[in-house]
């Protein structure tokens, strides 16, 4: 269970994010670079970096803590299941030999 929780949970779920998150960022960022958006943000004086960046930034902290509470979640009750199954599986053989 320890495992689990404190390793592979915390690992996987930074590969979906950084997987899905960080790809789509760059090429949002990026496109808005070529159709010149980040320049007329500019002219109204507004900060690209707080306008674009620090809700995403703020969006991924909240998402990976949401998403990793549901993936240990699942991953413990479908072992809890899992186990279940085996072991009530293997009782039930093991009575049929006494």
């Amino acid at each position: 269970m320890g495992f689990i929780v404190t390793e592979f949970s915390p690992f996987i779920k930074v590969l979906l994010i950084t997987l899905r998150s960080g790809s789509a960022t760059n090429t949002e960022i990026a496109v808005m670079k070529v159709s010149k958006e980040m320049g007329s943000l500019e002219a109204f004086r507004i900060d690209v970096i707080n306008y674009l960046l620090v809700p995403r930034v703020i969006n991924g902290v909240i998402s990976i803590v949401l998403l990793s509470t549901l993936f240990s979640v699942a991953l413990l009750g479908s072992g809890f299941l899992f186990s279940r199954l085996i072991f009530a599986w293997v009782w039930m053989h093991i009575q049929t030999f006494y």
